[in-house]
């Protein structure tokens, strides 16, 4: 019995260490840096803008809360300055509408939003955003950079079609250290 409980601890650890969410200042570490290897972004004038968007729940409102904190400690994004505009989730068209009026440059979906990432990436096909999510299996889902940590290591998952949809030109260095779903 003492083996069997001591198996099942085991696992149960692993299982989370491979579910763990990558802390948000690494995140917005690798928003900044990541934001210098597209292309299409880097070429578009005026500050930068971050949309970031969540729902309702207190895990997706902290999570944006954290996120914002964590990006307005740098004083550029891609050469220049930038504002974060945090956004409550209330339709898909509505977030066309947003990333349009607000010339945004960077989206950025916190967790609780995953069933509506699939309507979610096709509003936003045709536009020059970024997306970038933090949650397991958005990238399959339609955001162009998902954040995830793998066997302890922070990883990248890029979602080339998405990107291309979003006109999104990621440089070669990029994808060479990235996972890329095709």
């Amino acid at each position: 019995m003492a083996v069997l409980s001591a198996t099942f601890i085991v696992f149960i650890r692993v299982a989370v260490a491979e579910d763990a969410v990558v802390p948000l200042r690494t995140q917005a570490e690798l928003i900044v840096k990541l934001a210098e290897y597209d292309r299409s972004l880097v070429s578009r004038p005026g500050p930068r803008v971050v949309l970031i968007l969540h729902n309702k729940s207190l895990t997706s409102v902290r999570t944006a809360q954290g996120i914002a904190g964590e990006l307005r400690t740098f004083e550029r994004i891609a050469g220049l300055a930038h504002v974060e505009m945090l956004v409550d989730f209330d339709s898909v068209s509505d977030v066309r509408r947003r990333v349009q009026s607000e010339k945004a440059h960077i989206i950025y979906i916190c967790p609780g939003l995953e069933d509506r990432l699939p309507a979610i990436a096709e509003a936003l096909a045709g536009l020059t955003i970024l997306s970038i999510g933090a949650g397991p299996n958005d990238a399959n889902l339609g955001v162009v950079v998902e954040f995830q940590i793998h066997s302890g290591r922070t990883q990248l998952l890029v979602n080339l079609k998405q990107a291309l949809r979003q006109n999104v030109q990621m440089r070669a260095e990029f994808l060479k250290i990235a996972k890329v779903i095709r």
